[in-house]
């Protein structure tokens, strides 16, 4: 669990949500509690590895719309690396150029 506080996912454009999202999924998987299936203890620890834009996400979802760890994966990759962002950073490593006078390295 501290590892979980500890890297908590705020929702700047720098940040990775894939990797959140597998980090989290990882350290959840350890969790072996009986009778508790591991979406529910996905959907219970995710909103605490979250602060800022995406605590503030998370919380304004309505109840009930994410009932499995396969939707809140789903909604926040939407939310935090939508297609457009992928198509724009596709297109800057299409378009970078190396300028004349910079060497190689």
């Amino acid at each position: 669990m501290r590892e979980l506080r500890e890297d908590t996912f705020f929702g700047n454009k720098d940040e990775d949500a894939h990797d959140h999202i597998d980090l989290v999924l990882n350290i959840v998987g350890l969790f072996i509690i009986l009778g508790v299936s591991k979406d529910a203890v996905m959907l219970r620890v995710f909103p605490f590895t979250l602060t800022g834009f995406a605590k503030r996400w998370v919380d304004r979802l309505a109840s009930g719309t994410i009932n499995t760890s396969d939707l809140l994966k789903k909604a926040f990759i939407q939310r935090y690396c939508p297609p457009s962002m992928i198509a724009k950073q596709l297109e800057d490593i299409h378009n970078f150029r190396q300028e004349g006078d910079e060497s190689l390295y």
